[in-house]
């Protein structure tokens, strides 16, 4: 079975090593490795550690940490090896906190490209912290914050417990960006980490919560609305109705890619094929990089319509719209004129 990974990001001082901290207090977290940037950010309470060595720290609760080494993939892969040598602590899930000032797509690029990787791990969520009391102005002032929370399954506001009054704007700003996360409210910095490893990014082994980040509030699958952020990142839904060929999927996801790049955030989707009528197609991808195509055994509700939700910055719901009807109508004509011509040379032989 495969080692889910969990990223654990948000900007400088939202709260992040609190959080993780008292994560690490918590039974349910037993037998997790936890990758950080040095011992020292995360102030570990004394109580708390079991043993240390140069690269790795026991603790009590049957977790163990480590620092990012050269290369987070070489920490992924020595943690693995020491694993299977039995020379640390058994553990069945990874967290990885990045730092508050870190871009986290590459960090989960690098997870979901890296084929090492893959064979040991799945990257099971991403969760972000986002601080109450400046979290608005940081998301006005820096690109990074955005970032975040446009990757996240799960979104952790701290820090409430020192406010009067939740900023009006503060969820909105958020869901602007991200309208499909789950939002959390930590006190004290102290939550329950029960669902956090619960994330979308499991394709088929996450379908009911890949299924759940589709859905709108209301619990509908449809969702014409777009959510426009400041700096321009849009978060918007493209529903369509009927099925489409398998490549008119390939070529608007190339499109996107070939003209979107860096500015693609975030795209995930259930498309319905008419060439896999009854298996629905699970799309995951962003920037440059587009995860292979997964297909689910069955459809995870009656609701068998094509869903994609696109995250991103300057890009437009209408222009993708077109986009997708113009290469599935350039494609059914390709098809058509293909059969004709079949056909008229089945009779003329």
């Amino acid at each position: 079975m495969k080692i889910p990974i969990m990223v654990l990001t948000g900007f400088l001082g939202s709260g992040k090593t609190t959080i993780l901290r008292n994560l690490l207090h918590s039974t349910q977290l037993n037998r997790t490795a936890v990758i950080i940037n040095e011992f020292g950010e995360i102030g570990l309470d004394h109580d708390l550690v079991e043993a240390s060595n140069e690269d790795y720290i026991q603790l009590t609760t049957g977790c163990i940490c480590c620092k990012i080494r050269s290369d987070l993939l070489v920490t992924l892969y020595d943690l693995v090896l020491r694993r299977t040598k039995d020379d640390i602590v058994p553990f069945d899930q990874v967290i990885i906190e990045t730092s508050g000032l870190a871009d986290p797509i590459p960090i989960i690029q690098a997870i979901l490209t890296d084929d090492k990787i893959l064979s040991d791990f799945k990257l099971q969520s991403v969760v972000t912290t986002f601080d109450a009391l400046s979290g608005i102005d940081t998301l006005h002032s820096y690109e990074q914050p955005a970032r975040q929370i446009a990757c996240a399954d799960h979104i952790i506001i701290t820090k409430n417990d020192l406010l009067d009054e939740e900023p009006p704007d503060m969820l909105a700003s958020i869901t602007s960006i991200n309208p499909r996360a789950v939002i959390h409210r930590a006190t004290l910095g102290i939550m329950a980490p029960t669902d956090l490893f619960k994330g979308s990014y499991a394709n088929a082994t996450g379908a009911e919560y890949f299924l759940e980040w589709l859905m709108t509030d209301d619990g509908s699958s449809v969702n014409h609305h777009v959510h426009r952020h400041d700096d321009e990142i849009t978060s918007f839904s493209l529903v369509r109705e009927s099925p489409l060929h398998a490549i008119t999927l390939s070529l608007f996801l190339e499109a996107l890619v070939s003209n979107y790049g860096e500015h693609l955030l975030r795209i995930k989707g259930l498309i319905n094929i008419k060439e896999e009528p009854g298996k629905p197609a699970v799309v995951q991808g962003m920037q440059h990089v587009l995860y292979p195509i997964t297909w689910l055994e069955n459809w995870p509700s009656e609701d068998h319509t094509t869903r994609m939700v696109i995250i991103g910055k300057h890009i437009s719901r209408n222009m993708s719209i077109n986009l997708l009807e113009l290469i599935e109508e350039e494609v059914t004509d390709e098809i058509s004129r293909i059969s004709s011509d079949a056909d008229r040379g089945r009779i003329l032989r």
